[in-house]
């Protein structure tokens, strides 16, 4: 049985995090066969699209919980370190040394001066 934050496996599950700046960081996975579906990608929620032959089941994140969510269904839930300790236990997905391990995302810029949150708003 799947831990109760994580969905039950299935063919195409966005899992989208809030990035700040108006944007969420995302991933579109097969987690039947354990493989990911396409690059992890940084945009606004709106702009997301299903990847090539890929029919919508499920989505999870923080940015399900944001104002301007993602144009499908999803739960705000976000894994549990209890959750990534099943993961690794079950041995489904390849283990990495931590030397050898990538970042995958990091942003610099965290949030908006007021300069830029009053243009930003006035666009609107």
């Amino acid at each position: 049985m799947p831990p109760a934050s994580l969905p039950p496996p299935q063919s195409c599950i966005l899992a989208a995090a809030d990035a700040r700046m108006g944007e969420v960081f995302y991933a579109w996975f097969d987690t039947l066969n354990r493989r990911r579906l396409s690059d992890y990608q940084v945009g606004r929620a709106a702009d997301i699209r299903l990847p090539e032959g890929c029919a919508f089941s499920d989505g999870i994140g923080s940015a399900f919980a944001l104002e301007e969510t993602p144009p499908f269904s999803g739960k705000p839930d976000m894994p549990t370190a209890a959750d990534f300790l099943n993961l690794a236990a079950e041995g489904g997905f390849p283990a990495v040394a931590a030397a050898h391990s990538e970042l995958l995302y990091v942003r610099n810029k965290i949030a908006l001066t007021a300069k830029e949150q009053a243009e930003r708003k006035a666009r609107t």
